[in-house]
């Protein structure tokens, strides 16, 4: 659906749910973050130390970013719509 999606030129109101489930999906399968404890020279009492070394998942955060970008572009269009009478008289 998405891959259609892709191919229509806005202005379209796509259905956010299918981007929610997606960004959901890219939340819980993968870390952004991973941090790796290094040993690191014992000191005299013999205590272990340890270093943190912090990396970064660059791709994850990519496509996170690229499904953001999505919405905001279907976000940045603006709809012409037509005003309908017995519509608006409902909701008032």
């Amino acid at each position: 659906m998405m891959n259609k999606l892709r191919e229509v030129q806005p202005p379209v109101i796509p259905f956010i749910g299918t981007y929610l489930s997606s960004l959901c999906f890219l939340d819980e399968s993968g870390k952004t973050k991973t941090v790796e404890l290094k040993n690191s020279q014992p000191s005299d009492d013999n205590d272990q130390v340890y270093e943190e070394s912090v990396k970064i998942d660059f791709a994850s955060s990519r496509r996170t970013a690229g499904l953001i970008q999505e919405i905001q572009m279907y976000q940045n269009e603006p709809y012409q719509f037509q005003v309908e009478p017995s519509i608006r008289g409902y909701c008032n």
